[in-house]
């Protein structure tokens, strides 16, 4: 696999799902030592292209028995069923998909509420579109134009991602432009149109990030993928005193398999 779109773990870290931006797969891979991105091997793939030749975002609900992906050349929300949660061998069809690209342009992360009640967008023009879902986690039940947009152009230019810690009272996003992963405060947790700004970080190793990710169990580590390196970083997160994120680089691995080297 190769050019890394984005990057998911399964919440008890067992398992990443990456996006393989060449080929068009979802590839899965499972960790011998949770949240251990050097213990990783390739258990599985599903084949994406016939969605969207240009797959940019991917998400989960907490039981991943929905998976959810966002691409940039039908600009359609597409949900797929796991009948096993968290194995992609079971991905049944039909798949569900949802247009939303006339109030979108190039749609790069998707990313759920807590409650399921709305789905989050970013797209290159640096904002992040909210879509109301009458029934949780349910895409066909999405409204088709956006309730509101948030405008993060001014701290986070092109937003590649969108994240939130688990108790949503923070937010990160990817800046594509400035390549760093920029942190706010949520003064009503889970509500972006409160986010203010607290800090970023700048040192990322990758060159053109296009994945985030941050350990859901207890949010103290960030992980980066991107197509320059077609690695998988990571970062060790803590708070200090000031309240501002302290990040060191952690470990990396790479691995050969046929002719393309993937990095883990």
């Amino acid at each position: 696999m190769g050019s890394p779109a984005d990057v998911y773990w399964k919440p008890d870290g067992e398992k990443a799902y990456v996006i393989d931006g060449t080929n068009e797969n979802i590839v899965e891979f499972t960790a011998s030592i949770p949240y251990d991105e050097t213990t990783i091997v390739e258990t599985g793939m599903f084949d994406i292209l016939d969605l969207d030749n240009n797959i940019r975002g991917i998400d989960f609900n907490d039981a991943g028995t929905l998976c959810w992906l966002i691409g940039t050349s039908q600009d359609d929300v597409h949900q797929l069923n796991f009948g096993t949660g968290w194995d992609i061998s079971t991905i049944s069809d039909p798949e569900i998909n949802r247009g939303i690209g006339g109030t979108n342009a190039n749609p790069q992360s998707v990313r759920f509420s807590k409650d399921g009640f709305i789905l989050y967008v970013s797209d290159t023009s640096g904002k992040v579109f909210a879509y109301n879902v009458t029934t949780p986690f349910d895409i066909s039940t999405l409204t088709t134009s956006p309730s509101f947009n948030v405008d993060f152009t001014s701290t986070a230019p092109n937003v590649g991602k969108v994240l939130f810690s688990t108790d949503e009272k923070y937010l990160y996003l990817l800046s594509r432009t400035n390549d760093n992963v920029v942190r706010y405060l949520l003064q009503t947790p889970g509500d972006i149109t409160t986010a203010v700004f607290l800090d970023s970080f700048d040192d990322l190793m990758e060159t053109n990030p296009l994945g985030i990710h941050i350990r859901r169990d207890n949010g103290k580590k960030l992980y980066v993928v991107g197509i320059i390196s077609d690695t998988m970083f990571s970062y060790d997160m803590s708070l200090n005193e000031n309240n501002s994120i302290i990040t060191r680089l952690g470990d990396e691995l790479t691995t050969e398999t046929g002719e393309n080297i993937v990095y883990a």
